[in-house]
Order: C-alpha cells, then sequence, then structure tokens
C-alpha cells in the first residue's frame, strides 16, 4: 500500500507502471573498494543492513518513492556533490541515497529498470557531505 505517494511532476521521466509497483533487485557488482557490506565496521552496522534490505525488499519502487528520504525512502544526490569515481556511469544518471539508520550508511547508487545498482554502502558517511 502506498503511503503519501508524491505526484508526478509533468514532464518528469517516470519508469513505466509495471517497473514501478515491481519490487526491488539489489545489485552489489558494482560496488566500489572499500565501500561493500563486508566493509561495514560493525556487527550491529551489518545487521542493521541486512535489517534494511530485507524490509525494502518487502516494498515496491512505488512504495519506496512514497517514504520519507530519511525513513524508507530515497532522495537523490546531484554526481557533482559525489567525492568517489564515478567512472563508467553517465552524466544524466542519476544517483540516489537510501539511509539505513542513523549513523549506521548509506545505499547510494543509481536505478535502472528496476534494479538498484550500488556503488556505495556508506558506513564512513564520507562519499558525500549532506547539506
Amino acid at each position: 500500500m502506498v503511503k503519501n505517494p508524491k505526484p508526478i511532476k509533468k514532464g518528469v521521466k517516470t519508469e513505466p507502471p509495471q517497473l514501478q509497483f515491481d519490487y526491488p533487485v539489489f545489485c552489489f557488482k558494482n560496488c566500489r573498494k572499500g565501500y561493500k557490506p563486508s566493509d561495514l565496521d560493525s556487527p550491529q552496522k551489518r545487521k542493521a543492513f541486512l535489517q534494511r534490505l530485507t524490509k525494502w525488499s518487502e516494498m515496491t519502487w512505488e512504495d519506496i518513492r512514497g517514504q520519507d528520504r530519511q525513513g524508507l525512502g530515497h532522495e537523490k544526490i546531484p554526481q557533482s556533490s559525489i567525492k568517489g569515481s564515478l567512472s563508467g556511469i553517465g552524466k544524466d544518471q542519476v544517483i540516489i541515497s537510501t539511509y539505513i539508520g542513523k549513523k549506521v550508511a548509506r545505499l547510494i547508487g543509481f536505478k535502472t529498470d528496476g534494479v538498484f545498482h550500488v556503488l556505495w554502502v556508506d558506513g564512513k558517511m564520507d562519499i558525500y557531505k549532506h547539506g
């Protein structure tokens, strides 16, 4: 069930309806060195990571889109704010950040065709400065 869905702005490119209601698939193939799930520095952070991933896997993309950005939702990050390497990422690719928990980590990556490609599991909170 979608809670408080955000309105779609006129002229904004959206996913086809079938992808909005699909469940997310997470791809960690392109995680950057030092920012993989196994690099989280404590068992508590790794546990929180798995718990959050489990929650997201039970939600559709539309459900996630309707959530608060610091809750179960996500936010767009300008590529110019990213301190890590964006090699292999198109200039027009939208970078998305999701919180795993306060001071736990952020998942940062991009979404294509319903797949969230994770580039960083940012347990150090240093890939971008949050304004």
